[in-house]
C-alpha cells in the first residue's frame, strides 16, 4: 500500500494487516496523492505525479512485484489555464483516484482491457482517463489527436439564460455590511446643512 508523503507498507493477508510504515526511496513527493492498483495482466500500476514540486504531468509507472517500478509513461500531459484564482490552488492533474481491482469479467467488456483513473485539473474540474492493459510506453498506430474531428453531441436542453431568470430577484441593493446604517440621501441642489443646528457654546465661569 501507499499513502500521501510516500509512505508504503506491505500486507500478507489481502489488508487485514499491515507492516509498518516507511518512507520509499527515490519516489517523487508533492503532496498530491497517489493510486496504485493491481491491473488485468496481474502487474501492479502506480499513477502519480513525478516531480517533487509540480503536480503535473500524471504519469503511469508499471512494476511485477509492486517493489521494483520501471517504465514511465505520461496519462494527462496538457496544462489547461485556469478559470478561478484562490488559495492553494495548485495547478495541473492531482488527487488521482481508479477503479479497476476486484472487478469481475462479467463486469463489462472493458474490465479486463483498461483501467480508469478519475482525477481533478487545476482543482476546478474532474477528468476522466482510461488505461489500457497491459500498460505500454510505444505507440503501434496512429495516434488519434484530432479532436475537432469528433462529431459534436446535442446541445443541452436548458440554456444559461433559462437558469438564470428562474433565479429569485435580488431584493434592494446590495448592502456589504448589513450592520452598518444607510445614509441619506439627499437630491441634487439640495443644502445639505438645512435644519443644522450648532452646538450651544458655553459661557465662561468667572
Amino acid at each position: 500500500g501507499i499513502w500521501k508523503n510516500r509512505l508504503v507498507a506491505t500486507t500478507t493477508d489481502r489488508g487485514e494487516t499491515w507492516s509498518e510504515k516507511v518512507f520509499a526511496a527515490n519516489l517523487p513527493n508533492n503532496a498530491s496523492k497517489y493510486w496504485l492498483q493491481r491491473t488485468a495482466d496481474g502487474r501492479y500500476a502506480l499513477a502519480l505525479n513525478p516531480t517533487n514540486r509540480n503536480r503535473y504531468p500524471l504519469a503511469v509507472t508499471t512494476s511485477e512485484d509492486c517493489a521494483t517500478f520501471s517504465g514511465l509513461a505520461a496519462i494527462h500531459g496538457e496544462l489547461p489555464d485556469q478559470r478561478f484564482g484562490g488559495y492553494l490552488k495548485n495547478m495541473g492533474p492531482q488527487y488521482v483516484r481508479g477503479l479497476e481491482a476486484g472487478n469481475p469479467a462479467e463486469a463489462g467488456p472493458d474490465s479486463n482491457s483498461a483501467f480508469w483513473l478519475t482525477y481533478s485539473v487545476n482543482k476546478e474540474d474532474i477528468w476522466v482517463a482510461r488505461v489500457p492493459v497491459p500498460v505500454t510506453t510505444t505507440v503501434s498506430g496512429a495516434i488519434h489527436d484530432n479532436f475537432e474531428a469528433n462529431p459534436l453531441g446535442p446541445r443541452p436542453r436548458r440554456s444559461l439564460r433559462r437558469l438564470a431568470r428562474r433565479r429569485a430577484p435580488r431584493r434592494g441593493p446590495l448592502r456589504l455590511c448589513p450592520h452598518r446604517p444607510r445614509l441619506p440621501r439627499y437630491p441634487r441642489g439640495e443644502n445639505l446643512l438645512q435644519g443644522f443646528r450648532p452646538p450651544k457654546q458655553r459661557s465662561p465661569r468667572n
